[in-house]
């Protein structure tokens, strides 16, 4: 099976959409933080198209089960410990 090489114009484009993802969010918590008030207004949200706010919703979704899915990960992590910390208890 050949291998898929990537031309520079693609390894290019990718780097600058990582850059400009990365420059995104960093600027998220700045902007939240200088516009919060007005972001959790409902007026500010009613004059944006509605496949605006679908598309807003549908990203805030994938953020909460990003965190979840860190969290749940963390947790995971823990029991493990816990469980390994038993067995060597019990192995006394």
């Amino acid at each position: 099976m050949a291998k898929r090489v990537m031309d520079e114009a693609l390894k290019a484009k990718m780097a600058k959409g990582r850059a400009d993802a990365r420059e995104m969010r960093l600027k998220a918590p700045l902007l939240l933080e200088e516009y919060g008030a007005l972001l959790l207004s409902w007026k500010f949200w009613r004059n944006l198209s509605m496949e605006d706010r679908n598309a807003i919703s549908a990203a805030i979704r994938k953020a909460d089960i990003a965190c979840l899915n860190a969290d749940i990960k963390s947790i995971k992590a823990e029991l493990e410990a816990k469980q390994a910390e038993k067995e060597t208890l019990s192995a006394r």
